[in-house]
């Protein structure tokens, strides 16, 4: 909108799947797609994002509820977003968004790096010792970064000692 003129953040209202009218086939697939279009949705530049909390009774999900606690412990108040590397394709139908296919983001969160990280990609040259590996759900792995291997589940990625 910049380049327009325009100079107004954006904000995403209940981000969401589909018309969560049905329960989704694949829960853990809605949080993964939670987590990727959250961070997706920042670094073009939305300032404010919220999710559906309460949806419909019949299927509301705690998982899905859990991502998004963990994504907003990991990454709320962040400073700076820098994206390291981004692919995606645009969906034939404008309704439809874009699909995100890998991604590396650092974000700056009192004063420490945060990667969030997904899709096949090899890990950034700042990246190397020992790290923390915390999927979607907070479950933590200490490693060495020479260890990592990334799949299409985003993991938040800190360097504890170098």
């Amino acid at each position: 909108m910049e380049e327009h003129g325009v100079d107004k953040p954006i904000w995403v209202t209940e981000a969401q799947f589909g018309g969560l009218m049905e329960k989704p086939k694949d829960i853990k697939k809605i949080d993964e797609l939670l987590v990727k279009s959250s961070v997706f949705s920042l670094s073009l530049g939305a300032e404010k994002i919220s999710h559906v909390g309460n949806w419909l009774e019949f299927w509301r999900s705690e998982s899905t509820q859990k991502a998004y606690e963990i994504m907003v412990k990991k990454l709320n108040r962040f400073e700076k977003l820098e994206v390291i590397k981004q692919e995606y394709v645009e969906n034939e139908r404008d309704y439809e968004g874009a699909t995100s296919l890998a991604g590396i983001y650092e974000f700056i969160v009192e004063n420490k790096s945060v990667y969030v990280i997904w899709g096949n990609v090899e890990l950034p040259e700042e990246i190397k010792g020992k790290i923390k590996v915390t999927d979607i759900y907070g479950n933590e792995k200490i490693m060495y970064a020479i260890n990592f291997t990334s799949s299409d589940s985003p993991v938040y990625v800190e360097v504890i000692d170098y």
